[in-house]
């Protein structure tokens, strides 16, 4: 499940993991409200876990109103990605060995909004998608993959603009989620203008 997470209702939505991971694709992760958000998000995963009740809960995902907002004022946007996946135990040598336990992860993804990406150094006809939409396969190269692939690289556009110039016009976007499939031509100029 992906949710674009613009409402503290939003992010209450997210809390059925069991763990979280939180992650960048901005410049600056001292930026106020990012910084706030993140404080409230260990504080809320931390307080689950040690028993706090309802109310409490819910009075810390509320104080992430104005931050939300904030984020969103300043062209920015947290992605929330939900799977089930397997902690994996790291031996005396550090190399992964077998999992431990399946668990519900939620990945938090703090980016410019909007926002498009890819996987780095792959197939030039390897689809572009849109951050927050709806597609598992585009958040499936973030969050997917084997244990020893969690590091991974991302080409990163702000604008469709970008993208266009970066590949002369001939865009490969993803079926599933291109921008140009979800409005026609005119609204997207209007929209950068």
């Amino acid at each position: 499940m992906i949710v674009l997470v613009r409402t503290p209702g939003d992010f209450a939505r997210t809390l059925d993991a069991d763990l979280c991971r939180i992650n960048h694709w901005v410049a600056s992760r001292t930026h106020p409200p990012i910084a706030m958000i993140e404080e409230a998000i260990d504080r809320t995963y931390t307080e689950r876990a040690q028993g706090a009740d309802a109310e409490a809960l819910a009075a810390h995902i509320q104080d992430m109103a104005e931050s939300l907002e904030g984020l969103q004022e300043d062209g920015l946007q947290l992605v929330a990605m939900l799977t089930r996946g397997h902690c994996f135990v790291a031996g005396d040598d550090g190399p992964l060995v077998q999992p431990v336990a399946a668990v519900d992860m939620a990945d938090y993804l703090f980016a410019p909004a909007p926002c498009y990406f890819r996987r780095h150094g792959g197939d030039f006809d390897a689809p572009i998608h849109t951050l927050g939409a709806d597609c598992e396969v585009g958040h499936g190269t973030i969050v997917g993959g084997p244990p020893e692939e969690r590091e991974k690289t991302f080409d990163v556009w702000m604008s469709v603009e970008a993208v266009r110039r970066d590949f002369e016009l001939r865009v490969p976007w993803c079926p599933d989620c291109s921008p140009e499939a979800e409005a026609p031509p005119e609204a997207e100029d209007l929209a950068g203008a």
